[in-house]
Parts: structure tokens; sequence; C-alpha cells
């Protein structure tokens, strides 16, 4: 799998935010010597800033280095492929795609019912806060990187996140060591099931070309016997809470 978008994925698990502003995030946004990270435009008009997870630090560190002399250039993105951006608008395909290819068979990722829907992008950042609080971090610590403006958006998760801390799940693993970094295997296409060619839909012909000539990409497998918990916060169970069917921001 490609290492962008696995780095990609365990940036937002770890750090919460939204998944548009990880895509847009720039190398300027960045202060990896310090270890801190500036959003002065998001979704809310609200700028914040935070110190990254040490790890994160470290992976993102690590992730400037292979980017070479691409990485200076002025309001260069931090996550791309092949040169460009990452097509993120329909990632739910690809990170549903990838856990399969990683070997996760937990059902109730990727079933559909009255009560449940396959895991999305979005849920990266569920699973960000419910580790967080179960882990004892305040809810000001959380709204600090997820941008959340209110208690009642963060207490959506503190009945998963008490299941999570009962069952002594702990953090997730550092995302610097549980990268594989110089692995190298093919990169996975995953069919759209949308036709057109913009927001939602099937990549522009440019892109798709280019898409296809990225045959092998550095990519990773995981270090240990992969262990992976995804909270859904549309899909009540014994590892989730319920809430209301309108969208979190």
């Amino acid at each position: 799998l490609p290492l962008v978008r696995r780095l990609f994925f365990g940036v937002l698990a770890r750090e919460g935010m939204r998944r548009d502003e990880l895509a847009d995030l720039r190398w300027d946004d960045l202060d990896l010597q310090r270890g801190m990270v500036r959003l002065d435009v998001n979704k809310t008009d609200d700028p914040r800033a935070w110190a990254l997870s040490p790890d994160v630090a470290r992976a993102l560190t690590l992730w400037k280095e292979r980017q070479g002399e691409a990485s200076k250039v002025e309001g260069a993105r931090v996550f791309t492929l092949g040169g460009r951006p990452l097509y993120v608008l329909k990632f739910a395909e690809h990170l549903r795609a990838d856990l399969a290819t990683a070997g996760v068979e937990r059902a109730e990722l990727f079933g559909r019912s009255g009560v449940r829907r396959p895991v999305r992008v979005h849920d990266l950042r569920a699973t960000f806060v419910t580790v967080s609080l179960a882990n004892a971090r305040s809810e000001s610590w959380v709204a600090d990187r997820t941008g959340h403006r209110t208690s009642d958006m963060i207490n959506r998760y503190r009945r998963a996140a008490r299941t999570w801390a009962e069952a002594n799940l702990g953090s997730l693993a550092p995302l610097d060591t549980a990268l594989a970094w110089d692995q190298t295997i093919p990169d996975p296409v995953v069919r759209r099931r949308h036709g057109g060619g913009h927001r939602g839909g099937t990549p522009s012909g440019e892109f798709s070309e280019s898409m296809s000539n990225l045959a092998e990409r550095k990519g990773f497998e995981p270090l240990v016997p992969l262990r992976v918990h995804m909270i859904s916060n549309h899909a009540p169970s014994a590892t989730r809470s319920s809430l209301p069917q309108t969208p979190s921001p």
C-alpha cells in the first residue's frame, strides 16, 4: 500500500484533524523542530495550533526527508502522490480496501444495516477522540486539536471511551515505528462506483492516467501482528456509542 496513504490515515487517527484539513496541510504549517502544527485556515474559521504527538512529529520528519527538495517549495503540500495532491473526496473506498488488504476482517467495519454503515475516513477522527478520552486527556486538550466548539460534541464519545479504558487497550502504536518505511508493493486500484468528473466522482482522465503509472510505491507492512481498533460514530455496539444522524462537525 502507498506509504503516503498509510501515513495519512495514521496521522488522522493520532491528531484528530478533519480529512480536508490534513489533505491541505502545507510544510509551512509545520515546525517539526519544535513538534508544532498551525492551522490558520479551517472549516470553522478558528485558527488553532498545538504540539504534535512526538511519534507523529518524528514520522513527518522522516516523510519530509523522503520528499527532498519538493518539500522546500513554498506552499508545498505535505501529502502528495506522484507529485499531485491526494484525491480524498472518496477516500473511504481506499480506507476499506486498505484494511482488507492488511487482513482486517471485522465485519462491523464493512457491513451496512439500519444502524450501521461501513467505516469512513471521518471515523479515524472519532478514534482519536475516543482513545484520547480513554487515556485521560481533557476536553480542552481534545478540542485544541479537533476544533470542536462544545462539550456536547466531545461527550458523544464518552461511552466508547469508557469501554476502551475498561478493556485496557491503551494508546495507538507510535506512528514512526509502526511504519516499515522501505518496503515496496504495488499500489492497489480502487474502482469507483460513481461516474462524473468532479466532487465525489472519478478523477479526471489526466489524473487517472498519472495514477495508473504509479505501479510501485513505497509502503509498509506491520512489524508486529496487526491489531486494528476503529470507532465508528454511526455504529452502536459494545465499543461504540450511538449518535444523532446529523453529520458531526
